[in-house]
């Protein structure tokens, strides 16, 4: 998931990029005792791509590409240092050298192969494809065995590229959720986000309003399948809420949707908020938090009056130019052309900052479609969410439904919840890949008995 902060001070330990590969090979990075599971998407010759689940890191750009039926070596720019694979080709196998900075282990590829789904008698899955306005999105419908007439969501996943599970950090969160909603009775679609094969279009020129199109052809497609009689609505998460607030708020054909850790405050606002929170968290100090602040009053000022480019872009190089200097030597050393990987740093934030899709998402204000949402609304929110922090989203959002009488209004707070409704302890980004992948206790049965308790056409 794309964190919805720019954190400027301190070190990213990727830098995002999307291509569109195809072809897929499965294995691992292993240094030492580490292994970290990886999977290659070959598109050509000189040109691949990277996952690397367990970051939350999905599509990656690799540079200087060369694969042949006999050599495979690729680049993948990253803190803290540029990450190289060589290998060699060996007919089912690709095995070689992994270098970055001072770390050096080896890796392995093997062809990926299609897992046979797992049979549960108490639903059925089904791979389908939504077609709208020249997009292929990739997606499964679960449905519950047995039953006709069910309620059903289709999900929708947070900010970033992600696939149709919502796999951040190796959680399967949409995959869990779905199979939860079946048992109990309630179908579910999910999808790969466009540009992530095999679903097509371009991710990077996309804007949120952009994915609520993707949305909402599902939402037509899921209709279609089950009928006129069936309850449909969205469940969408942190983004996703977003583009559930959007399209309920612009009376699409929705009977209800699920907000979980949904926003409530205007995208810059949400910013700022979000950054304040992980600061507080880490126990940054009063000069870093103004600094940050600053830097992203300077950022949202240059987006909406499209000039200072330069100045901004000299701002952040100087920022990360700092952040390097104050490192210990050890690290410093490691990393081995230290004007390269500052001006991959400064181009990665420059790239995220002036695509369409951030100049949209900080002038949208989920309240102003919220006010005009009359069906009925489930509303998550987590007590440790630092990334849509609690305070400012929950008020914002009871207040609003509070003013325009939606009487099928509910809130669920989980209080040690984390914005992936993981039970937390601090609520920080870099904790969600030590927690128990599962959801909080309670979390999966509200929902459901939610949705059942809705009045059936």
């Amino acid at each position: 998931m794309r964190i919805l902060f720019f954190y400027l001070l301190t070190a990213f330990p990727l830098l995002f990029s999307q291509t569109v590969p195809a072809g897929k090979w499965q294995g691992a990075i292993e240094i030492g005792a580490t292994k970290l599971n990886i999977t290659l998407h070959i598109i050509s010759k000189t040109q691949a791509a990277i996952d690397i689940p367990q970051q939350g890191a999905m599509g990656l750009s690799l540079q200087h590409v060369q694969i042949t039926a006999r050599k495979a070596y690729f680049e993948l720019p990253a803190g803290p240092g540029l990450a190289v694979f060589d290998g060699k080709v060996n007919k089912d196998e690709i095995r070689g050298s992994f270098t970055q900075g001072a770390a050096m282990g080896s890796f392995f590829l093997h062809p990926y192969v299609e897992k046979k789904p797992v049979t549960n008698k108490m639903f059925k899955s089904q791979e389908v494809t939504i077609r709208h306005d020249g997009i292929r999105l990739a997606g499964t419908l679960l449905t519950p065995a047995g039953k006709n007439n069910f309620p059903a969501v289709v999900l929708v996943t947070g900010s970033g590229m992600q696939n149709r599970d919502e796999e951040i950090f190796g959680f399967k969160i949409f995959k869990v959720i779905a199979e939860s909603l079946a048992t109990h009775g309630i179908g579910s679609l999910r999808y790969d986000d466009r540009g992530l094969p095999p679903s097509t279009g371009d991710f990077n020129t996309a804007t949120t309003a952009d994915f609520a199109t993707d949305a909402l052809a599902a939402v037509t497609f899921l209709r279609k399948k089950l009928g006129p009689k069936a309850n449909i609505g969205i469940l969408g998460h942190s983004e996703g809420a977003v583009i559930a607030t959007l399209l309920a708020g612009q009376h699409q054909p929705l009977d209800f949707i699920v907000l979980m850790g949904g926003p409530a405050i205007r995208g810059d606002a949400l910013l700022k908020a979000q950054s304040m929170a992980l600061f507080n968290a880490a126990h940054a100090g009063k000069e870093t938090i103004a600094d940050e602040q600053n830097i992203q009053d300077q950022i949202f000022r240059t987006i909406r009056q499209n000039k200072g480019w330069n100045g901004l872009e000299q701002r952040i190089r100087g920022a990360i130019q700092k952040e390097i200097n104050a490192l210990p030597e050890k690290i410093k050393t490691a990393i081995p052309d230290v004007p390269a990987y500052v001006k991959t740093r400064v181009d990665a934030q420059m790239s995220s900052i002036r695509s369409p899709w951030m100049k949209w998402f900080i002038n949208y204000d989920p309240a102003t479609d919220m006010r005009h949402i009359q069906i009925p609304v489930l509303a998550l929110f987590g007590g440790k969410d630092l990334q849509v922090p609690f305070d400012p989203n929950f008020n914002t959002m009871r207040d609003i439904f509070t003013t325009n009488k939606n009487s099928s209004f509910k809130t669920l707070v989980f209080i040690n919840a984390n914005h992936l409704f993981q039970k937390a302890n601090s609520g920080l980004v870099k904790e969600y890949p030590t927690l128990k992948k599962s959801f909080v206790k309670g979390f999966l049965p509200k929902i459901s008995a939610w949705i059942l308790s809705l009045p059936k056409k």
